[in-house]
């Protein structure tokens, strides 16, 4: 998209993966409460609504130092995307990750917080201090969403951006030291783990070029099935960008959250069918903790109480392994849901 003003046109450009016809930027950001009054700008010259957070940004870019001739296209996901048809939407999602991994950079939007980016412009030295006034900057609601993982990590380079000011996050990993030690336990995991995971591949990246980031589909589950996305569906969705392709789940937002679910479990299913137990545990445990974040009440009941049947020949080893252990602990930790 390219800007004047309060208006945005849109155009399609041809693509392929490692071959772009128009070089762009990609937008991360949190979409915000879409319950809340949407904001007007204009599309093509016709009105059309996004969310303030979005609508925030928009105006930052609009008059932001780049100038008209050189203002970059940006890829903006709640405008490219025809959020109402599921087939398109689904088609989309379905390459998220290389439109994040081809962009030439990703633009990560942290909202308005003067009084918190100002302060953040002061970090010098490794000091609790110094530390400190980045609290509310990585408290920030953007670092608890489950899609800015793909986003920020696929992506060649991330500006953070807040207020009208680039943050200097680039150098956080090696905070997580201080963190690891207690010596700053007020910054939390999520955004410190994220960044942190960004470094490693940035130098992965040096190392071999054509690197691609591939995880376990049960450690991904593990590691992000606690980070907020709107729709339910997205828990196993927003994770395709990097895992395993034989633990890849079509996307489909036609179908139910419960059909998603049922999706995902079938492929982490062909893990139960090893002797090795610790394997099967992990399995058990992370299709459980899958099932907690993702399913109403009614059918979460239902799949446990399934559960509880698959997991009863693991009874006599349960204390043979942590990780056998660590399932159980989870199962009785909600038998009172399950009680029959």
């Amino acid at each position: 998209m390219s800007w004047e003003t309060p208006s945005c046109r849109m155009e399609t450009f041809e693509s392929s993966p490692g071959r772009l016809s128009q070089p762009y930027v990609a937008l991360s950001y949190a979409w915000g409460d879409l319950q809340a009054p949407k904001e007007c700008i204009k599309l093509n010259g016709q009105i059309f609504e996004v969310t303030k957070t979005l609508y925030d940004f928009l105006c930052f870019f609009r008059n932001s130092l780049v100038n008209e001739e050189t203002r970059p296209w940006i890829w903006i996901d709640q405008i490219c995307i025809n959020q109402l048809d599921n087939s398109e939407r689904s088609h989309t999602v379905s390459f998220m990750s290389d439109i994040y991994r081809e962009a030439t950079f990703v633009v990560a939007w942290l909202g308005y917080d003067l009084w918190s980016t100002r302060n953040a412009q002061r970090l010098g030295p490794l000091s609790r201090d110094g530390l400190l006034l980045l609290q509310p900057i990585l408290n920030n609601p953007y670092f608890t969403r489950l899609w800015i993982v793909q986003e920020v990590i696929l992506a060649r380079e991330v500006h953070f951006v807040s207020g009208h000011i680039w943050l200097p996050l680039h150098d956080l990993p090696q905070y997580r030291f201080c963190r690891a030690q207690n010596f700053l336990s007020e910054i939390p995991t999520t955004s410190l783990d994220l960044l942190s995971n960004k470094d490693n591949q940035r130098k992965q990246l040096a190392i071999d070029p054509t690197y691609q980031r591939h995880e376990d589909f049960r450690f991904s589950i593990i590691n992000y099935c606690d980070n907020v996305c709107s729709d339910p569906r997205d828990k196993v969705y927003a994770l395709m960008g990097f895992v395993e392709v034989e633990y890849q789940v079509p996307i489909d937002y036609s179908k139910t959250v419960e059909q998603v679910f049922h999706d995902a479990f079938q492929i982490l299913w062909r893990d139960w069918l090893t002797d090795n137990e610790n394997n099967l545990a992990f399995t058990a445990y992370t299709v459980l903790r899958l099932a907690k974040s993702m399913l109403p009440l009614s059918p979460y009941i239902v799949f446990v109480k399934m559960m509880r049947a698959r997991l009863r020949h693991l009874e006599r080893k349960r204390n043979d392994s942590d990780v056998i252990r660590y399932v159980f602990m989870f199962r009785d930790r909600y038998s009172v849901l399950t009680s029959d």
